[in-house]
């Protein structure tokens, strides 16, 4: 009865062990990291609906068809939130992201659109900045040349210095 114990035991600790390190598509959703993420967001959320940040807004003109508008929420000194928009004749891109109070990039959400009627999401989770999963949904429409792995001259790890930048 003891060898069965401790052989449980072990099995469990091996699974959990794998359930935190390893994320696909069965486990993602419910995965350790992605929920600290999401608790992130949540959080964030919270305190945007409530107006409990400083906001930042500018709009800058960088030769597309609309300008490219952003916004930044600031709390305590820290940004949490970081906004920015763009588009063409065809499609747009609006970019959302989420950090924690060491001003790590825990979250982006994408969504994106074109004249077709296509309209995506895209949802990015990070840890220490660094990728750790990446989906995308399309909502509706035929699609478009939207990427699947986004890019990363598109995300903002410094809200602060893409905040500052010209045109990003």
């Amino acid at each position: 009865m003891k060898k069965l114990l401790i052989l449980l035991i072990i099995v469990l600790n091996l699974s959990l062990a794998q359930d935190v390190s390893e994320i696909n598509l069965e486990n993602w959703f419910n995965h350790p990291e992605i929920v600290a993420a999401r608790k992130v967001y949540a959080y964030v959320q919270t305190k945007i609906r409530s107006g409990a940040m400083l906001e930042l807004k500018q709009a800058q003109d960088c030769g597309g068809v609309s300008p490219v508008n952003k916004t930044m929420l600031i709390e305590t000194g820290i940004p949490r939130y970081y906004f920015y928009d763009s588009g063409s004749a065809d499609s747009f891109v609006e970019y959302n992201f989420y950090y924690d109070t060491n001003r790590h990039l825990r979250f982006a959400f994408i969504k994106a659109g074109a004249t077709n009627g296509t309209v995506l999401e895209h949802r990015i989770y990070f840890k220490d900045d660094a990728k750790i999963w990446e989906i995308q949904k399309l909502v509706e429409g035929p699609g478009y040349t939207f990427p699947e792995i986004w890019p990363e001259e598109f995300l903002a790890y410094d809200p602060a210095e893409a905040f500052n930048t010209s045109c990003k």
